[in-house]
């Protein structure tokens, strides 16, 4: 139960680091909203302005109102030719995987 609500401003991935060159890494960890993130980062992927992103995938609904994200998550970085490369820390509880980090890198042609 959330006692109070803050307002937090937020800005997009692709407006924050404009003027950046290349990210060798990015870690995305943010509780169910990653696509969100994701999306935000589109000129970037586009780009290949990212070598490697490490992810949370989920495989259940784990926070209100939060769909799991592995295939969203897998459909919208193949788009931009990111590929799953690896997985590490699989998490799971009663014979069901709940979530796991994946590494994805972008397909050189």
């Amino acid at each position: 139960n959330l006692k109070k609500k803050f307002k937090v401003k937020a800005i997009k991935f692709d407006n924050f680091f404009k003027k950046k060159g290349k990210i060798d890494f990015c870690k995305i960890d943010v509780q169910g909203e990653e696509i969100n993130v994701l999306k935000g980062m589109s000129k970037h992927l586009k780009a290949k302005k990212i070598e490697l992103i490490k992810i949370e995938l989920s495989f259940i609904e784990r926070y209100e109102k939060v769909k799991p994200n592995f295939f969203d998550i897998l459909i919208f970085l193949n788009k931009f030719n990111y590929k799953l490369i690896s997985i590490s820390k699989i998490k799971y509880k009663d014979e069901k995987l709940l979530l796991m980090d994946a590494f994805f890198c972008h397909k050189k042609k």
